[in-house]
């Protein structure tokens, strides 16, 4: 009974339903602990990490992963990643450790989870669980501004997906794989045809969408950007990259001939309050900088510095990463309160 839960939980996850998978999963961990089996109680954490994280609850997610990796082995692993999603939990239970503490505001942990769960996909060498684990850690490293670097794993991940016909994840790398080299006039009308035939808006499209408005705005379409950006956040804002969307969209719009600055302003606020209702400390840095630029720009120097120093001051770790260094040198712009 427990393995035909699980894929009940499994099939709500891949639909982006994550109110349902989270209930399904909740269920499913009842159902373990019930049973006193540490292996389904760790399949019972594997159901509920990616759902939090994947909701914007990454504390939750890290508490999950932190019990769930804690009843792992890859010897146990190696029975379940057949039975369980196709894929190791282990490697997994680490990228989104990485996922997780990104977006809760310790990005040097993330990018060593990043590199645990890439030794351990390498050691296990499993081709979905690689995968999966290329395209996870993929992202870290595009949310934490490697950009160059991001491109090239996705580009690994693409290949790989091909090769052995995973066909969910050849679509996923599809568009972010194109971030290191660009792509012509063509190819982003074809990225575009395909993100707007998707209809389950989950967080790993959002790296697409994302990925893709960059792509346009770079190319000198960033209407085109702001507009994808809109209608893919008005499909769904209620997950993890919620937050990004609604600031990446007020960024590109702010390059227009005429821009809107209240309207920026409003959706940069908005992006805060979402971003702290998560506790996504990286993606509340990112839209209080954006903020800050802007009321800079207004003359409003002290609300500008208030507003960014605030949220500056909670982290303790990743000052070399490209936000808080954006951060850093805006504060010091703005000079002494």
């Amino acid at each position: 009974r427990f393995p035909v839960l699980w894929n009940l939980w499994y099939v709500s996850f891949t639909r982006a339903d994550y109110t349902a998978a989270l209930a399904a999963a909740e269920r499913l961990m009842a159902t373990a602990e019930h049973s006193g089996d540490s292996n389904l109680k760790m399949e019972g954490h594997h159901a509920l990490w990616p759902t939090l994280a994947s909701m914007g609850r990454p504390l939750q997610a890290l508490a999950h992963t932190h019990r769930g990796l804690a009843l792992y082995s890859p010897e146990h692993g190696a029975a379940h990643r057949y039975m369980y999603g196709g894929h190791d939990p282990g490697v997994c239970g680490h990228m989104h450790v990485a996922l997780a503490s990104w977006l809760a505001g310790f990005p040097e942990r993330a990018l060593r989870e990043r590199e645990e769960a890439l030794r351990l996909a390498h050691r296990i060498d499993h081709p979905l669980t690689t995968t999966m684990a290329l395209f996870h850690t993929g992202t870290v490293l595009y949310l934490c501004g490697e950009r160059e670097g991001a491109g090239e794993q996705f580009e690994r991940d693409q290949a790989l997906a091909q090769e052995y016909g995973f066909s969910r994840w050849i679509d996923l790398s599809a568009i972010p794989s194109h971030m290191r080299t660009g792509a012509g006039a063509a190819a982003l009308a074809e990225m575009r045809r395909w993100l707007d035939s998707t209809r389950v808006a989950s967080w790993h499209l959002a790296v697409s969408a994302c990925a893709l408005a960059e792509l346009l705005a770079e190319a000198g379409r960033a209407e085109d950007a702001a507009l994808l950006l809109r209608s893919f956040g008005g499909r769904s804002l209620a997950h993890c990259l919620g937050p990004e969307i609604l600031r990446l969209e007020s960024a590109i719009r702010l390059r227009a001939v005429a821009p809107d600055h209240a309207a920026a302003e409003a959706a940069f606020r908005k992006a805060i309050e979402l971003a702290r209702g998560q506790d996504s400390r990286s993606l509340e840095l990112r839209a209080a900088t954006d903020l800050a630029r802007l009321l800079a720009a207004q003359g409003r120097r002290e609300e500008a510095r208030h507003i960014l120093r605030e949220i500056y001051g909670w982290f303790t770790e990743g000052f070399n990463t490209a936000d808080l260094r954006s951060a850093r040198l805006l504060l010091d712009e703005l000079g002494p309160g």
